[in-house]
């Protein structure tokens, strides 16, 4: 019962831990090839030219550049299924509106804080059962809007 919406809660508990280190992480990537792509052929020779680049270095630095293009692709499409996943983190948060304040606490530390019913209802001093309750209530609420935009 509920497991399409409890796959959307599982993958939305993973998405902010990743989404933060890798946007970090290609966002410097990315600022660090631009330089990278500055360096002119005098540069990686070592040598001063009079305005004249000998056919290997010229040839060096075309793959170099190709290969900069390719790495630069490569992680623009990374970022863009980043923002894809920012998404939908969002569309799932705008489900919590239909939550009472409980109901939203008890599914965030579900699937997001990553805790046991038990845990939860130790930390918010209520029973199991109730806490069970609780995050059935909240998953029927949660599908039934979800349904409505299209997340399952």
């Amino acid at each position: 019962m509920h497991n399409e919406i409890k796959a959307i809660l599982r993958r939305w508990g993973a998405v902010r831990g990743m989404i933060s280190r890798c946007t970090s992480d290609l966002k410097e990537i990315v600022d660090e090839l631009d330089a990278i792509a500055d360096v002119h052929p005098q540069a990686l020779t070592g040598m001063p030219h009079s305005g004249q680049i000998s056919n290997p270095t010229e040839q060096a630095v075309f793959r170099r550049m190709d290969m900069l293009d390719e790495c630069r692709d490569r992680m623009r499409m990374l970022l863009n299924s980043l923002e894809t996943e920012e998404r939908f983190e969002r569309e799932v948060e705008g489900l919590f509106v239909w939550l009472t304040n409980l109901q939203e606490t008890v599914i965030r530390e579900r699937y997001r804080t990553g805790l046991t019913q038990e845990e939860i209802a130790e930390t918010l001093n209520y029973s199991d059962r109730h806490i069970r309750r609780i995050e059935r209530e909240a998953l029927t609420i949660l599908e039934g809007h979800a349904h409505e935009k299209n997340l399952l």
